[in-house]
């Protein structure tokens, strides 16, 4: 049995375990009665079960002197070898599975994190990628509308000068038909000739009256949300929260007082917030 956990512990698989007839028949020595670490040449004959720890009679006598709980290194060898060693021995191989187990679950859990940076580094490129393809196209009609409208606006104004022109013409040429029959003509004629050139005025200014000049000034605004652009100093927010792991043996184990959450990282849902925040970015 014992050498059966010897082998399974990783500190003393390697060991070479030999029987207690081979041991006999070997040349190697049995090392010395352990001695006392707080007094020089005093072997340990005593265990103190209230310190859990081996003790000489000068310790038993000085230190431990009000400990109730004395016992002989014999009897508590005899106590240990009837099962106190064994359950130590499984106890050291479900820890040692449960580090494992850890290991594991950390080593996973790194593969995770490079897995999931490498996913945000993606998710990042595609998304300046669409914003920049969308601010693009928004820039385009923007500039295309803008080109329509100048070009529809241009020719209301060309049309309109060209018919001022006109009409400068024709009042250029009512008023030099005017001076050129003054004081050549008869009365009647020249009554006549006038109020032709009044007729032709008042035509001339009634249509002017009704058709008003109109002249365009260009304006531009921006949408607020793009201006406010210029004003987002962080792309996003990302935080690693970590989180304690409990083994099924803490969860059997622990008394209900110790699973609450009297502070933080007490509970097994409780997280660790470590701060590495980085910057939020809405579009």
């Amino acid at each position: 049995m014992c050498a059966t956990y010897h082998r399974r512990i990783s500190l003393t698989k390697d060991h070479k375990v030999i029987s207690l007839k081979e041991l006999k028949l070997s040349p190697v020595k049995t090392r010395n009665k352990e001695q006392c670490p707080k007094h020089a040449g005093r072997t340990i004959e005593f265990l103190c079960k209230d310190h859990s720890v081996p003790c000489c009679t000068m310790c038993i006598c000085v230190q431990h002197r009000k400990c109730d709980k004395i016992e002989t290194v014999k009897g508590s060898a005899e106590r240990i070898r009837k099962g106190e060693f064994d359950n130590l021995v499984k106890e050291l191989i479900k820890l040692e599975d449960e580090l494992k187990s850890i290991q594991r679950k950390q080593e996973e859990n790194i593969t995770q994190i490079e897995k999931g940076t490498e996913q945000v580094f993606e998710a990042t490129e595609s998304l300046i990628s669409k914003v920049h393809n969308r601010i693009e196209r928004l820039k385009n009609d923007y500039l295309d509308n803008l080109s329509a409208k100048a070009k529809e606006h241009k020719e209301i104004l060309r049309k309109n000068a060209e018919a001022n022109g006109d009409r400068v013409t024709y009042l250029k040429q009512v008023e030099k038909s005017l001076k050129s029959f003054e004081g050549e003509l008869d009365d009647a004629t020249y009554v006549s000739e006038f109020y032709r050139s009044c007729q032709k005025y008042k035509t001339l200014k009634l249509h002017h009256d009704r058709n008003r000049p109109t002249l365009f000034k260009l304006t531009t605004s921006f949408d607020d949300r793009i201006r406010d652009f210029e004003k987002i100093n962080t792309f996003g927010d990302f935080k690693f929260w970590g989180y304690y792991i409990y083994s099924q043996r803490d969860i059997n184990t622990a008394k209900p007082a110790t699973l609450e959450c009297k502070g933080p990282l007490r509970n097994p849902q409780t997280k660790i917030d470590y701060g590495f925040r980085g910057s939020k970015f809405d579009l």
